[in-house]
């Protein structure tokens, strides 16, 4: 019922909030990717704030939604009952997903639907195409791989947001891609050495790009 599927959706944010410290999400997978291609010189004032709070040296932000919030949960309820006919051996919703134990942090993600198969499903109802959006998500979706994930599905809706109307979804199958994946890997190991300078009360990890850029080749 809908007071059931309210405090689910609240539990969930509680749950993801609370995770932030100790752990990197699918919603910081462009800033590693951006690290592993760029170095640590790379990272903005926001991105140092989100890896002190990941440390426990600072508090995360009270983020409690919004409209744009309330129709993604939506959407994803939309989906979840026409999923129901596609696959029949059934799914788990909000599937949280648990990758490498770094040490100074841990790797997870929270898919809306994971498949018996192993196969996520991420929904975005964003009102933009679907190029624009799988680009804008593209390194979430591939964040996923690196979790274990098999296949990897965007389900991207438009509609009404206030009140809240689909129009229509798309699903749009995302292939693996390793120079995406290594790089999120690369970002890994770069935030990992600026855990342990930070944790160590240094000053950040200079990278030599030309090295990096040696390894690469």
């Amino acid at each position: 019922n809908e007071f059931e599927q309210l405090s689910a959706a609240k539990a969930h944010s509680e749950e993801i909030k609370t995770s932030r410290v100790g752990g990197l999400g699918g919603s910081d997978a462009a800033m590693v990717l951006k690290i592993g291609r760029n170095g640590l010189h790379a990272l903005s004032n926001t991105d140092v704030k989100r890896l002190r709070v990941m440390l426990g040296l600072d508090e995360p932000c009270n983020f409690g939604g919004n409209a744009a919030t309330e129709a993604g949960h939506s959407f994803e309820d939309y989906i979840a009952d026409r999923l129901r006919l596609i696959y029949p051996l059934g799914y788990t919703r909000e599937e949280k997903m648990i990758g490498e134990d770094f040490g100074a942090f841990k790797t997870f993600a929270h898919a809306d639907f994971l498949t018996a198969s192993k196969k996520v499903i991420e929904c975005e109802f964003v009102q933009d195409t679907p190029q624009n959006v799988l680009a804008k998500y593209y390194a979430q979706l591939q964040w996923y791989y690196n979790l274990g994930a098999d296949c990897v599905t965007l389900c991207h809706g438009v509609g009404n947001v206030e009140p809240f109307a689909v129009r229509d979804y798309k699903f749009l199958d995302v292939p693996r891609d390793e120079q995406e994946i290594s790089d999120i890997r690369e970002g890994l190991r770069l935030i990992l050495e600026y855990c342990q300078n930070e944790q160590a009360g240094s000053a950040p990890v200079e990278v030599d790009m030309q090295a990096k850029q040696r390894k690469l080749v």
